[in-house]
């Protein structure tokens, strides 16, 4: 008995020092990774402006999206007495005013995604198909479509700007597996499922994005593997042509393990206009930048200057996030950085101008103050 105590003893002693082993290491790796990052050198930015105040929404608004001219933004969340409606808004950017406005049943399927097509129109899923708004976006025509109807198992609809082209996933929850369907002038082009992978719960798509030129959709992919304390998100590449997916990369730094908590990085992607290079990250891990073509990843951003929902400006200079509750703006060589003032209580339904480095998002900022857009420029820096 005194045997097996002394061994036990001894087990307890050497698991510590291998943690503290490990600890060490993690920080000599940490110290490593970021040896060709200096601080950031501060810019000035002007604050935040209200574009339109007093929108009718009573909780989180789900979408924002500009119009490709950058004329129009159209927003989407819940309304009503208890938030249980859907609601759509458009707004004139120049007239500064609400333009368009519809209501249906929380439980409708209208709002649940929208995109814009490159001719200015308006793609609103809906049962069977599609709405179609045009300029200015009062009255719209239904476009039936074979694509399958939105479900409760279908998390992540996906428009490419041509409104010919389709990304449905479809989570089976009860057979733990992901499928991805192409649709393309509302035929069925390809299918694919992820590919076995040893977890514990299944896979399901978190968003998507099309690269500029079309030809790739990035996937944020909730990545359960082994012990659920310790999931990660995962990035993975859809070929639209082909329908194949692959492996990009994996949203957890291994050695932060020993030194956080929460081990999670969200790899919420954002694409450069060239469709080479997507932008992820988050405060806990900081802001990286993955080359699609060579799969290298590089630091852009340490923890201590990033933030979560990253995105790319349309010129490619900037990246802007959201910290604490407001925007930051840094340079997407990560040499320059500044908050932009009044912009506290933005949300992550959240966008780029498509042609020119100024934000837009809906904030609440104080209790009583109503929901509006703000927006934020950085030209001229």
């Amino acid at each position: 008995m005194s045997r097996l105590l002394r061994l036990k003893g001894i087990n307890i002693r050497l698991l510590g020092i291998t943690t503290i082993l490990l600890g060490i290491i993690a920080i000599i790796l940490w110290k490593w990774s970021t040896r060709d990052l200096p601080d950031p050198i501060p810019i000035t930015l002007p604050p935040a402006e209200v574009l339109v105040g007093n929108l009718p929404f009573r909780d989180e608004v789900d979408k924002l999206l500009w119009s490709p001219d950058g004329k129009y933004i159209a927003l989407a969340g819940h309304g009503g007495s208890s938030g249980d409606v859907k609601q759509m808004v458009v707004v004139d950017v120049a007239a500064r005013k609400t333009v368009a406005f519809r209501t249906v049943n929380a439980e409708d399927s209208a709002f649940a995604n929208m995109a814009f097509s490159s001719d200015g129109r308006l793609w609103v899923v809906s049962a069977g198909g599609w709405d179609v708004y045009a300029p200015p976006y009062q009255r719209f025509t239904h476009v039936a479509s074979a694509a399958p109807a939105p479900s409760p198992y279908r998390d992540s609809w996906i428009f490419h700007p041509d409104s010919q082209t389709l990304v449905v996933t479809s989570d089976n929850s009860m057979e733990r597996r992901e499928t991805i369907q192409v649709w393309k002038r509302g035929a069925l082009a390809a299918t694919t499922t992820f590919p076995e992978v040893q977890r514990t719960t299944d896979v399901g798509v978190v968003s998507g994005i099309f690269s500029p030129d079309g030809s790739r959709v990035a996937l944020t992919v909730d990545g359960y593997r082994g012990m659920d304390a310790f999931a990660a998100e995962e990035l993975w590449m859809l070929d639209t042509a082909t329908g194949k997916i692959s492996f990009m990369h994996e949203g957890k730094d291994e050695y932060w393990l020993y030194l956080q908590e929460n081990p999670v990085q969200s790899v919420k992607a954002r694409w450069s206009s060239d469709s080479r290079t997507l932008y992820f990250g988050d405060q806990h891990f900081g802001i990286d930048a993955l080359d699609v073509v060579t799969h290298r990843v590089r630091r852009v951003l340490m923890p201590q200057w990033s933030g979560d929902y990253v995105k790319v400006s349309h010129s490619g200079k900037w990246l802007g996030y959201i910290r604490d509750g407001g925007f930051i703006i840094a340079s997407t060589n990560g040499r320059r950085r500044g908050a932009v003032p009044e912009s506290e209580g933005c949300q992550e339904s959240w966008d780029w101008h498509p042609q020119s480095d100024v934000l837009a998002c809906v904030t609440h900022r104080r209790l009583g103050d109503g929901w509006k857009i703000v927006l934020c420029r950085v030209q001229g820096e």
